[in-house]
């Protein structure tokens, strides 16, 4: 007996169907959560697009790729349009969803930019700095949250040309001190939206290490970002960079040269994550 033929077709997705659908499946990967939240928070801000990603049932009508989107629909509540594929093949279901999502970085490259990558990453932790400038609380940056290329490339576009200069000065101060392109990037651009002079004066100081001495915080930060990556020391991680670096400048700026440039952020302590200032 000839399987049945495979249809494709454009189909509406009810919250509805799609709870229905998700009934029908019999294998398929565990749910993850923060899939289902990253699909949940591109519907409720209106970037939802149909793409080639099929949602896909067997031969025998089992669910077999698309779970986290349909569990979103059902989430928001809200019907959404999806390339539906029926009749495939059980066995397909071991090459579905091994692929790349195209990352920022990609999307910016099409669009002509360069230094992609830093940039890219310097747009995220701007979103990041948002997210907790409304709630200020260091979780927010140590654990991963939803933030979507269309989300990214939009704050991209409030000021395209400042961001080019700001990955550009990043990969020149990146050759003089130890700074990840991403977070330098976008603590250089905030900086300078605060004062571009006291900007430029931070990040020749820290970059060269003239007339620093004492408890200097720039430094200090010269000193913490040189150890973290030289050999035989820990290399801190992203986000406590990010802190210190913003803890140094707000120092510097107000005048504070005593005690030592630390940030605790532990399992008693916990300081509120820094923004400059």
């Amino acid at each position: 007996m000839a399987e049945p033929r495979v249809t494709v077709r454009l189909e509406k997705i009810s919250p509805a169907m799609a709870d229905k659908y998700l009934g029908t499946q019999v294998h398929n990967r565990a749910l993850r959560d923060q899939r289902v939240e990253y699909w949940v928070a591109i519907i409720q801000a209106g970037e939802w697009r149909v793409s080639n990603d099929a949602i896909a049932f067997d031969v025998g009508g089992h669910l077999i790729n698309g779970q986290h989107r349909l569990t979103a629909v059902v989430v928001t509540g809200v019907t959404l349009e999806f390339i539906v594929a029926r009749n495939l093949p059980t066995e397909n279901q071991d090459i579905m969803d091994s692929g790349l999502t195209r990352a920022t970085a990609d999307a910016l490259k099409l669009r002509g930019e360069v230094n992609v990558t830093a940039l890219a990453a310097g747009l995220r932790w701007e979103a990041k700095l948002r997210m907790i400038g409304a709630l200020p609380d260091a979780s927010v940056i140590t654990n991963k949250f939803p933030v979507s290329t269309p989300q990214l490339l939009g704050i991209f576009a409030e000021d395209a040309e400042t961001w080019r200069e700001s990955v550009r000065k990043m990969q020149v101060i990146m050759r003089q001190v130890r700074i990840r392109p991403g977070p330098g990037t976008t603590l250089y651009r905030r900086f300078g939206q605060l004062d571009a002079d006291h900007r430029d004066a931070f990040f020749y100081a820290l970059t060269t290490g003239e007339n620093l001495s004492g408890n200097d915080p720039i430094l200090q930060l010269r000193n913490l970002l040189m150890n973290s990556h030289a050999r035989g020391f820990k290399k801190m991680v992203d986000y406590r960079e990010v802190a210190l670096v913003t803890k140094a400048w707000n120092m510097w700026r107000e005048g504070e040269h005593r005690g030592q440039l630390v940030w605790h952020y532990g399992a008693t302590t916990r300081e509120e994550f820094p923004l400059p200032r």
